[in-house]
């Protein structure tokens, strides 16, 4: 197998490591390594070694051109759209990732920066934006669209023709019924069961 993509991961937590697993099954990427907010060098996570910090970024562009943000966080959606955007101001190529056990339909479209876990279903007509997370046996219905910076946790159904909007988090095991719209900003309790429009102020 010819991995010829050097590939750097933001994060040396939990969803980084998953990020690096499904990287490596992916024929097209060699993970290099983790890059941390503090000095790590040479500490092995499994197989791979943090290589530098955040301030090293600029110097490692130099040598690892591909680069993909593997902080999951649950609240601060806002610090994975700021370091999203860094890694493009400093030219690296963020690159989608889907597990090779998720099943997507060939019209499901994926932004940059985004991660397709093992298990998920992602149907006809329907698409996820930049830099979110779709988790472990997510189920995303026909005509859905999910915006940018979004996080479903595992085991989100979301039904047929469901608009979800940037910042959203969604909690695991949440329902979303069709059709029903969910703005920008807002933070869904894992187990939910959303029936009708969701904003910031209804929530």
């Amino acid at each position: 197998m010819n991995k010829n993509k050097n590939f750097i991961i933001i994060g040396a937590g939990g969803h980084a490591r998953v990020c690096a697993d499904i990287a490596f099954a992916h024929s097209k990427y060699n993970v290099a390594g983790f890059v941390t907010k503090v000095d790590g060098e040479n500490e092995l996570l499994g197989d791979v070694s943090i290589i530098g910090n955040d301030l090293d970024l600029p110097e490692l562009r130099g040598k690892y051109p591909y680069a993909f943000v593997g902080i999951g966080l649950e609240k601060n959606t806002r610090m994975r759209w700021t370091l999203f955007k860094k890694l493009l101001t400093l030219e690296y190529i963020v690159p989608y990732l889907i597990s090779d056990k998720a099943i997507i339909s060939h019209n499901f479209e994926v932004g940059s920066g985004t991660i397709i876990m093992p298990g998920v279903i992602a149907n006809f007509g329907s698409s996820v934006g930049e830099n979110s997370i779709i988790n472990s046996g997510s189920i995303i219905e026909h005509d859905v669209s999910i915006g940018n910076n979004t996080h479903l946790a595992p085991g989100v159904i979301v039904n047929g023709g469901c608009k979800i909007g940037n910042n959203v988090f969604v909690g695991s095991g949440t329902t979303i019924r069709n059709g029903v719209k969910i703005e920008d900003g807002v933070y869904v309790k894992m187990a939910s069961k959303i029936i009708s429009d969701v904003g910031k102020e209804t929530h």
